[in-house]
């Protein structure tokens, strides 16, 4: 490939739509370091296209357990409830001004699993611990105030998709491969910053939690691809349509395949 056929002209492309109306995963830095945005991201944000292949979300009671002696069951102590959520998804570049910065945003994102440090006579000492909030539409959100659930990234996993191919810079001599496709795994362990658990029979966190429900004035909707339908509509007719555009938007075959 020629030098020449990299430098493409700025363009959108059908995928594009799929970020503009909030289809991306966004990951923000809490200790605000400014790593610069890519494609308009923010300058201690990172937004990737959510085109996710798993997404799972796990609960994990930790109990301690005491043998007695003569006692056939182990003494239980409750010790408290852990929360993870674990991520894979593909970045697709369509373009490889687009591949570069889906790599910045990589770079960016490895660079931030490292502390933040601060020398001072000559003693370097980390002031920071790298802690993010991430946010995708329902799915991961913080229930009380609708932003960004505040977690720390144990795995950051990137992989080039090998099959799909790289953009080579002939002048380069292959020196720089800009994948064509990519895939990232996170592990989310998430940091409760609210009030958890039951008071006097009722459940003391936000009432929404943990906001993985179907949005108010919604119907159940099938978001498998274009037979797309509503299971519970509204009675009105224009709800029906707002469904089938929102059903358009989340498959992201439909989008990838241009169909209307």
């Amino acid at each position: 490939m020629a030098s020449n056929d990299l430098v493409q002209a700025q363009f959108s492309d059908s995928s594009d739509d799929f970020k503009k109306n909030g289809a991306y995963l966004v990951i923000e830095d809490t200790r605000g370091n400014n790593f610069g945005g890519h494609g308009g991201d923010g300058k201690n944000k990172i937004k990737f296209k959510a085109f996710l292949t798993a997404f799972n979300d796990k609960y994990t009671s930790n109990w301690n357990s005491t043998e007695v002696y003569g006692r056939m069951d182990p003494i239980h102590t409750f010790q408290n409830t852990n929360r993870s959520i674990t991520v894979s998804l593909v970045i697709p570049s369509v373009s490889y001004k687009e591949g570069i910065d889906n790599l910045k945003r990589i770079q960016a994102l490895e660079r931030l699993m490292y502390p933040n440090y601060e020398s001072h006579k000559g003693v370097t000492s980390i002031t920071e611990a790298p802690v993010f909030k991430v946010q995708f539409a329902n799915l991961i959100q913080d229930a009380k105030n609708g932003g960004g659930l505040h977690c720390i990234i144990p795995d950051v996993a990137f992989n080039p998709t090998i099959d799909a191919g790289f953009y080579a810079d002939a002048n380069k001599k292959f020196k720089q491969l800009v994948p064509k496709e990519m895939t990232l795994d996170l592990t989310l362990n998430i940091l409760h910053m609210h009030e958890m658990g039951w008071s006097s029979k009722k459940f003391a966190a936000a009432g929404n939690f943990p906001a993985k429900h179907a949005p108010s004035g919604f119907g159940m909707l099938d978001t498998a691809g274009e037979n797309a339908k509503l299971v519970g509509s509204t009675t009105a007719s224009d709800a029906t349509g707002r469904q089938r555009k929102v059903a358009e938007i989340l498959s992201a075959e439909d989008i990838l395949a241009g169909r209307d």
